[in-house]
């Protein structure tokens, strides 16, 4: 018998036959013509638009347009999150997308249907693939409000909390495209679909890294699996006959323990990134020497101090905390809470001249700067709009890469991206409630950045004139950025995650040495490893809303600003 087994299969390898039984052989991927051009047709097609508009950061999105369900769905909805403008628009366009997906998986299922199989009526697909469509993008809606949220404020922990439940959700209901109903999935129908994801992950990974002749050929090639994955889960679930007995609704008990679990892990992985961010606070400073090199240290969004000055960094510097809540009357950082770093841009800008100014009068001496997360963002948009600003080095722990590639509209209003805010505050509500966080789509922070994406966006690759820079990334902020992503200045990659990087003593003592000596090094592998994540990532984020697109916008017109023209908008903006 298992001679007979190991036969078959070296048979099937072989021709590309599957065995059926009895014997008989099922005709292999090359047998579906139909199949094959329609899924490597669209691919093609969606590349070479993206390519002729200019939209190459989006390239990676493409190969899961025919990809087996319900990952074409969440494809679609991607794109419809992002390019909406009113209510109205957003319910014709889904209307479409409806159609559209709901007629194309009809069609690939009808076209992957085995030989001797009995087929159901035309009709009764296209009802099942309707149905299927819209509970597939009510399931996978929250999960793309996510990845929505992460073009916003780009932090790797909402990839993360978005992309597995996405996997998760295809794993489980995928039958359902083929056959009606909340049947648990097949062994071989299942393994096929995780498959499937690693394929889109790798060949979005490719179209995004790939030369521009080698884009058509690679979305061939991945609607060329596309088409045989369809066949082959198609095959299986055709022939599946349906349990006699009533059975455990296995698939929504799952999803219900699924979104329970992602909630918790969620909130508690909040609490404990703002703790470590907190920890990063050793012990009680001695009193500061004359002359150590002045330092500001600024905490991220979400960060509190109690007021108390703690030796924050190792080696002969006079390390100041950075106050989100400004200063008292003797030039001296007040004490803030989480809710203070929630304050638009131009007034936290306002706050660190005024701090820069204190200490670089107090010390005579220029003024180092080292700023995590939102306070790198806060450090880069006062330098870039101050240059001559007496700061001569700045280091960005965890920095944000290209937010605001995306905008939804103040409540009440309209326009692109509306429904994304809307879940976005929704997502925020359920959060809060988890994790007791105060965090909201609205804070005056993220809509301030929203507003101005033009001159913020890609500010992180523009070099300051008067300031020698680092930027050290956590590996983990790889999947939280398109590839490529604009880099122009010196930076490092640590093996870590977003935020509270100055828990680490390694990596304080790497921006102590970069702050004496100008020099540091992490290593050649991880910023390699960064590449290929970040690659990787491609297949999963939304695409980006062009600066060209938007007339809410303020800032320098154009589809790539120069840096000059962000600085110039930085400083009207600021004034």
């Amino acid at each position: 018998m298992r001679v007979r087994w190991a036969v078959e299969a070296a048979t099937q390898r072989r021709t590309g036959r599957r065995t059926i039984g009895n014997g008989a052989r099922e005709p292999g991927i090359w047998s579906y013509p139909g199949l094959i051009s329609l899924c490597v047709l669209l691919p093609v097609v969606e590349v070479s638009l993206l390519w002729g508009l200019g939209l190459t950061s989006a390239l990676g999105i493409a190969p899961s347009v025919t990809a087996p369900a319900p990952f074409a769905i969440f494809h679609d909805l991607r794109w419809l999150m992002v390019y909406h403008r009113s209510w109205l628009g957003l319910a014709g366009e889904a209307v479409a997308l409806l159609a559209f997906r709901g007629g194309l998986t009809a069609l690939l299922v009808w076209l992957a249907w085995p030989r001797g199989a009995p087929r159901p009526a035309t009709a009764a697909l296209l009802r099942n693939s309707l149905l299927f469509t819209l509970a597939s993008a009510v399931l996978l809606a929250p999960w793309v409000g996510l990845l929505f949220g992460l073009a916003v404020m780009p932090v790797s922990w909402l990839f993360f909390a978005a992309v597995p439940p996405v996997l998760f959700v295809g794993l489980l209901i995928h039958a359902g495209a083929v056959r009606h109903g909340w049947q648990g999935p097949a062994a071989r129908t299942t393994a096929w679909i995780a498959a499937s994801f690693v394929v889109l992950t790798l060949s979005g990974g490719a179209l995004a890294a790939s030369p521009a002749w080698l884009r058509l050929p690679l979305a061939a090639a991945s609607g060329l699996f596309n088409a045989w994955a369809w066949s082959a889960i198609v095959s299986v679930l055709a022939r599946r006959t349906a349990p006699r007995r009533r059975m455990v609704p296995v698939v929504p008990v799952a999803l219900v323990v699924m979104l329970v679990m992602i909630a918790v892990g969620a909130g508690l992985g909040f609490r404990v990134n703002v703790g470590s961010a907190a920890a990063a606070t050793p012990a009680p400073r001695v009193p500061p020497v004359s002359s150590g090199r002045p330092v500001l240290l600024v905490s991220g969004l979400g960060g509190h101090w109690d007021g108390v000055p703690r030796r924050w960094l190792p080696g002969d510097l006079e390390v100041r905390r950075y106050s989100y809540a400004g200063e008292d009357a003797g030039g001296h950082p007040l004490q803030y809470a989480s809710s203070d770093t929630h304050q638009p841009l131009p007034k936290l800008v306002a706050a660190m001249g005024a701090q820069v100014e204190s200490l670089h009068r107090q010390s005579g001496k220029p003024v180092a700067i080292v700023a995590e997360s939102e306070g790198a963002l806060v450090a880069k948009t006062y330098l870039a709009a101050s240059p001559g600003a007496p700061v001569d080095q700045l280091v960005m722990l965890s920095p944000l890469v290209q937010p605001a590639r995306v905008w939804f509209p103040s409540p009440g209003e309209q326009g692109w991206g509306l429904a994304g805010g809307w879940e976005l505050r929704e997502i925020g509500a359920v959060f809060r409630d988890v994790s007791g966080a105060n965090v909201s789509a609205d804070m005056p922070v993220i809509r301030s950045l929203l507003n101005h994406g033009p001159a913020i966006r890609d500010l992180l690759a523009c070099p300051l004139p008067r300031t020698r820079e680092l930027a050290m990334f956590p590996l983990a902020d790889a999947v939280a950025t398109p590839h490529p992503s604009k880099i122009g200045i010196p930076s490092e990659v640590i093996p870590a995650f977003h935020g509270g990087l100055l828990a680490d003593e390694k990596v304080r003592g790497m921006v102590t040495g970069y702050l004496e000596t100008g020099a540091v090094s992490a290593g050649p592998f991880w910023p390699v490893a960064s590449k290929v994540l970040r690659a990787s990532a491609a297949a999963w984020q939304v695409p980006e809303l062009p600066l060209t697109l938007n007339p809410a916008w303020s800032g320098p017109s154009g589809r790539s600003p120069s840096c000059q023209a962000m600085a110039t908008s930085l400083r009207e903006w600021l004034r």
